[in-house]
């Protein structure tokens, strides 16, 4: 882990490190009900969509399943949506966004055990949704 790494070469700041909790990467499912949970929540109402379907489909490979790098780049490819003039985000500003960020432009590699079915983020997501 990056973040480990990091914290490692900084034995002062690794010591009072007291617990660790690490996240799996999201499935494929579990990164869409994240996406389109914090869209809904933070998009405008009604159903116009803020992301095609490709460019929806690019960020969540890109991400990796990796939540922060999900959000950073639809925050990134809105902006770049946004700097065009466009009021809705395609496969070109989230690739801006990719290549803005530094994350490979390939796919992204999967979790290494993503369950079948809905998972314990798509469901709950779900129901605070439909609140």
């Amino acid at each position: 882990n990056e973040l480990e790494e990091r914290l490692r070469e900084k034995t002062g700041l690794a010591d009072r490190v007291d617990v660790w909790f690490r996240l799996d990467r999201l499935d494929d499912a579990g990164a869409a009900a994240v996406f389109d949970y914090r869209l809904e929540r933070a998009g405008p109402p009604g159903d116009a969509p803020i992301f095609s379907h490709g460019a929806r489909a690019l960020a969540i490979a890109a991400a990796g399943g990796i939540p922060r790098r999900l959000n950073a780049l639809a925050h990134d490819a809105m902006q770049e949506a946004a700097d065009r003039a466009s009021t809705l985000v395609n496969d070109d500003h989230v690739r801006a966004a990719v290549a803005a960020r530094g994350v490979p432009a390939h796919a992204a590699p999967k979790p290494a055990h993503a369950p079948s079915g809905a998972t314990f983020f798509a469901r709950l997501f779900a129901r605070w949704s439909a609140r």
